[in-house]
Formats: structure tokens, C-alpha cells, sequence
């Protein structure tokens, strides 16, 4: 039997403010129509050397993902530097949460392998983890200036309540826009050379085609280039996206500018007596329509936003009074005085000025009740928008868009079986 050791895998917890595939949070580029991304593989790189174990594969997966994209989106080849990658993720023996690694890069950026790599002078893990050879500060400089050029998203594909073929179907969307990093138990292989399965996850890896159901993986280890068994079942897989942040507004834009002064210039000179001899019809004005109440409340919950609305001695247990003080914001009177989302609920439900839906539209609240769950999470009320959920930050007591339904509803009802409803101002 084989033992399994940790290659460098910390499992995550995914919680509603993090991003996950369809909730729109971030754009959805197809690079790769057939998710096929074997045409811009990188050279493939070794995690452990010289008795050496990093723990950083998911410095290696993540840098794999970002220089096949790079290459496919702009045509730039690019080797960049896993060890800075550890580095600002504050990786150590263990290794690391992906989700902390890829805000870490969010956050400082990337940088070349050549200013920080793993070169034949790095002795131990603590010098792999060191600037040992390099100088520190041009190293976050170049970070900087990574970040000045792209602007780098990432999103969970799939949530633990998925079943594994729709694990599999979002996998095969997502290489569409990108290359994916995932969780697999590394490493034993059949019979028929396929890598199967045999516990727990302890390593991340790089996913860059499919073979009809089969994951087709780029390694930190050698053999580099693995196939799975079709029935693999994955826990956790991420897809990214960087786009281009603009240096100067280009030619097109100028000449659309340039031809729309003209145009004002004209209207603005125009005599009105030439306009009532050639019978000129000038439209009515134009009212827009009256807005829902639904509209209004969220035309005034997306005007909060960045908004303190709950003091600081409440805003632990303040989503209520936030809720409240936006309602109140939008239709001048007061929604409620309870604080609790348990008592809530029950105003909500007989509150004349409200009506349960079923399909939620932005304007309506989202309440997880508090005491209908199995104890571990706590309740919480927020108001749908486009592409997220508006609702008061605990921690800040700040009005803030930080969930998406999707991660909400995993959170909310997949972990803390709470229940969940939505009403609709009438």
C-alpha cells in the first residue's frame, strides 16, 4: 500500500465572498474553444530537488496556469518565478491554502524566473524561502510592476455540493477561458498507466486538456504529463483571468472622441429660426418610467455601498440593522426594530409590504435564518444585485457587494443547512 506524504496542499474553505464559476464575477474570455491547451504548455519544472521538498506546488501550478495564458492571450512566452510565488504567499513546510497563494498574486503580482529561482545555491526549504541571491526590493518592484500591466482574477470552478459530472461539464467550460489548477491525492497509477485516486488530497496540480472524461495534468514531478481515470473526483479546481490594464486610450477611441465634439460643436451652433423654417420636429422630453419599489430598494442599497451603517457596537450582529437603515434610506419609514434574522423572518412573512418569491431579482432580500440550521453558521440578510449580494460586513460594519448567490447559498444552506428565503418589496 502506498503511503501518502503532503506534497504541499492545504485544504481551503470556501466562503460566500470568494468567487466561484457563474456567478459573473469574473469575465468569462474564451482563448481556447476546444480546452485544449497543449499548444502552449510551458517546460515543465520540479517542486523537489536535490532532496529538497518546497511544499510550493501550488506556487508551481499557479505559475504553470499563468504562462499558458499569457502566451495564448498575448503571444508572450514566459518563465516565471514559482519560489517569489511562495514567497509572498508566506508558503512553508506544509504548504499552503490555494486561496491565500492566488490573492497573494493578486496582491504583489509575478515576477521573472530568472530575478528568484530555484537555482543549484539553494540548500534548504528556509533558503528556497529566502531572498538568497536576489535583491529583495527589485523583486517587489517588478511585482509592481507586473500588476501596473495585468490585472489578475480568479474563481473556484465548482463547490463541494457539486456531483462529480458537473464538476467535470464546469471543468470543461472553464478551459474554454482559461488553464485550471486543482486538488488531487498524488501519486498512484493503475494497471493501465492511469493515476487513480487513493486518498486524501495532499498536492495541486495543472489541468490543461480533457480526453473525453479524462484529466489531463502538467506536474511539478515527474513523469510531468499525467492522465487521470475518468472517475477522479475532484475537490477543488480554480480557473484565472488577466487581462490587459490600457497605457493609452487606442486610435479608435480618439477618432470616435474627436467626431462626437464636432457633432456637440454643431448642435450647439445651430440657429434655432433654421431649425423652424426647415419645420425641424424636435422630440418631447423624455420621462423615464416610475421605478418598482423592488427598483428603488435596490437603486438605494447600491448607493450605500462603502457606507458604514451599522456603529461599531452592533456591527457583529448588524446585518439587520443595516437591512433596516437602507430601507429606511429608500422609502423613508423603518422596516423594523428587531435585530435578530430569526425575528426577521417572522415580520417579513406577515409584513403586508412584502411577498415571498421563489426567483430572486435584484432589489429583493436574501435572509438565512439563524436556529434553523445544524449550529454552525450563523445567519445572515443581504439584498441581490446583478452579480452579487449587498450586506453588512461584520467585521467592518461596511455596506460591501462580497457574495454572489451561489457561494451564499453553498455557505449558507450546503454547510450550515440553514434556511433560506427571499422576499420582494411590493
Amino acid at each position: 500500500m502506498i503511503k501518502q506524504k503532503n506534497l504541499g496542499f492545504i485544504e481551503p474553505i470556501i466562503t460566500p465572498d470568494h468567487y466561484v464559476l457563474g456567478a459573473g464575477m469574473v469575465p468569462q474570455v474564451v482563448l481556447q474553444e476546444n480546452g485544449d491547451w497543449t499548444d502552449s504548455l510551458p517546460e515543465p519544472e520540479i517542486q523537489s530537488k536535490r532532496g529538497i521538498e518546497t511544499y510550493d506546488c501550488t506556487g508551481f501550478g499557479l505559475c504553470n496556469q499563468v504562462e499558458e495564458y499569457l502566451f495564448k492571450a498575448f503571444g508572450e512566452k514566459v518563465n516565471l518565478s514559482d519560489r517569489w510565488v511562495g514567497i509572498i504567499a508566506g508558503t512553508k513546510e506544509g504548504g499552503n491554502d490555494p486561496q491565500v497563494v492566488y490573492e497573494a498574486v493578486r496582491k504583489y503580482g509575478m515576477i521573472p524566473e530568472e530575478m528568484l529561482p530555484f537555482s543549484d545555491d539553494i540548500q534548504s526549504i528556509e533558503e528556497y524561502y529566502s531572498f538568497k541571491g536576489a535583491d529583495k526590493e527589485k523583486c517587489y518592484q517588478a511585482g509592481r510592476e507586473w500588476l501596473a500591466k495585468y490585472d489578475f482574477k480568479h474563481e473556484w470552478v465548482f463547490t463541494a455540493s457539486n456531483t462529480l459530472e458537473e464538476k467535470i461539464n464546469n471543468m470543461k467550460v472553464a478551459l474554454k477561458y482559461s488553464p485550471l489548477a486543482l486538488a488531487v491525492s498524488a501519486w498512484s497509477v493503475n494497471q493501465t498507466g492511469l493515476y487513480q485516486r487513493f486518498g486524501r488530497d495532499n498536492h495541486w496540480t495543472q489541468n490543461f486538456a480533457f480526453k473525453v472524461n479524462n484529466a489531463m495534468i502538467l506536474d511539478s514531478y515527474s513523469p510531468f504529463i499525467k492522465e487521470l481515470v475518468e472517475d477522479f473526483n475532484f475537490s477543488y479546481c480554480k480557473r484565472i483571468h488577466i487581462g490587459k490594464k490600457a497605457e493609452e486610450a487606442p486610435l479608435w477611441f480618439v477618432d470616435i472622441a474627436k467626431n462626437l465634439m464636432e457633432l456637440l460643436k454643431d448642435l450647439l451652433n445651430l440657429d434655432l429660426k433654421v431649425l423652424q423654417e426647415k419645420k425641424t420636429v424636435i422630440p418631447p422630453i423624455y420621462v423615464p418610467p416610475s421605478l418598482t419599489s423592488r427598483e428603488i430598494f435596490f437603486k438605494t442599497a447600491k448607493e450605500c455601498l462603502g457606507k458604514k451603517l451599522v456603529d461599531d457596537a452592533h456591527m457583529n450582529l448588524g446585518c439587520v440593522l443595516a437591512i433596516n437603515a437602507v430601507y429606511k434610506k429608500a422609502f423613508g419609514n423603518e422596516l423594523s426594530t428587531v435585530e435578530g434574522t430569526a425575528a426577521l423572518y417572522d415580520l417579513l412573512s406577515k409584513d403586508v409590504r412584502f411577498e415571498q418569491v421563489q426567483e430572486p431579482l435584484p432589489g429583493d432580500i436574501i435572509l438565512s435564518v439563524t436556529g434553523s440550521g445544524n449550529g454552525n453558521v450563523r445567519g445572515h440578510v443581504g439584498v441581490i444585485a446583478y452579480f452579487g449580494i449587498l450586506s453588512n460586513d461584520s467585521d467592518t460594519g461596511i455596506w460591501k457587494e462580497k457574495f454572489n448567490l451561489r457561494a451564499w447559498l453553498d455557505f449558507y444552506q450546503g454547510r450550515g443547512g440553514l434556511k433560506t428565503f427571499f422576499f420582494r418589496k411590493k
